[in-house]
């Protein structure tokens, strides 16, 4: 199988993304919406300072293209990643209003939507992921494996997260076979700080798969 990427989100302080960038993650996701892992505005220049060369993915919900764009144009994201309600019109005016690629969330069943699939049409990659709040039951989550691997066979740049660990990643790997997958709070010692040797661990077994 082709090779696998991760992407590593929730990152809030320079030594993880140093960690997690070190440690072979070719994209490093940054919250700049409510909950346990935003970063604030102002922060997000010290990750970016920390790691220039890195994929830094700037993640957003539901806000403007305009105010993604100021937050782009400070932090210097290299894509943008859409994770709530936002329409195709808004993926299109994110993309140029940024001038990156753009990365759109899609939960099980609603690939099936004409309008999100729209959106997903109108976006660079595609990333499947778990409602927020709903627990990751066996039948929800094979759904949104299989949906996605439906997706690869389609020929969209799929991304997968949907609750991810070390332990089920060479799974998730080697059955969607996306561009790459996407890992939080499998990593995590608690919400916003990495795990060294679960980050080590998750690009480790995502290898194993692709070798």
């Amino acid at each position: 199988m082709s090779r696998v990427h991760v992407k590593i989100c929730g990152l809030t302080t320079p030594d993880d993304v140093r960690l997690c960038h070190g440690a072979g993650a070719r994209y490093l996701g940054v919250i700049l919406a409510p909950g346990p892992r935003c970063v604030p505005p102002d922060s997000v220049k010290l990750l970016r300072d920390a790691v220039p060369e890195a994929r830094l993915v700037g993640v957003f919900v539901d806000a403007s293209p305009q105010a993604i764009g100021r937050a782009a144009d400070h932090a210097g994201f290299d894509l943008v990643q859409l994770h709530g309600r936002e329409d195709a019109a808004t993926v299109r005016a994110v993309r140029e209003r940024c001038g990156v690629p753009v990365i759109k969330v899609v939960r099980p069943g609603e690939s099936a939507d004409p309008a999100v699939a729209a959106a997903a049409a109108a976006a660079d990659f595609v990333l499947f992921d778990l409602p927020k709040g709903v627990p990751a039951g066996e039948e929800l989550r094979a759904q949104l494996w299989e949906e996605a691997a439906a997706a690869v066979r389609a020929g969209w740049r799929v991304l997968l997260a949907g609750g991810l660990t070390p332990a089920d990643a060479a799974e998730a790997a080697r059955r969607v076979g996306p561009h790459a997958l996407d890992v939080a709070s499998g990593v995590e010692v608690v919400p916003g700080r990495k795990d060294p040797a679960a980050v080590r661990a998750f690009l480790e077994e995502v290898a194993r798969a692709c070798a």
